[in-house]
């Protein structure tokens, strides 16, 4: 499936474990609005304005069967986006913003949000999606 994103376009971005598993660098699933069908695959996704969603009915289901599902997502306009594998740190360095970028961490297992060291994330002025990571720029609870 061949990915065509433009920048400044509103984006859904989830990891999709089966091609994380399968050591598939583009395991990052992408829907063009929050109902369409995943439109491709991308191996990194930035994003700016983003917003970070935990579906609780899903991540319940989660929590309850230990079964991992598509429960959480983060939305936001595309910067850029690269099909193959990426160097994080290259990227960083080729954003205009040179603050920390702040790892985030989420497991549908145990948490109901994002967290940036325990803090709970909802939504970042910016977020680089890599792999199975995400990096957010000034992180917020709302």
């Amino acid at each position: 499936m061949t990915l065509d994103l433009t920048a400044g376009r509103f984006v859904r971005v989830h990891v999709n474990l089966h091609r994380a598993r399968a050591g598939q660098p583009d395991c990052l699933a992408v829907r063009l609005s929050p109902f369409a069908r995943v439109e491709g695959y991308a191996a990194a996704v930035v994003l700016g304005a983003s917003e970070f969603t935990v579906q609780p009915a899903a991540q319940a289901r989660c929590a309850q069967t230990q079964v991992r599902a598509v429960c959480a997502w983060v939305t936001g306009e595309v910067v850029a986006w690269s099909e193959g594998p990426v160097d994080v740190e290259k990227i960083k360095a080729a954003l205009p913003v040179q603050l920390p970028w702040r790892l985030l961490s989420f497991d549908p297992r145990r948490d109901t949000a994002f967290h940036d060291e325990g803090r709970p994330v909802r939504s970042a002025d910016a977020v680089i999606c890599a792999g199975l990571h995400a990096w957010a720029l000034n992180g917020k609870d709302r």
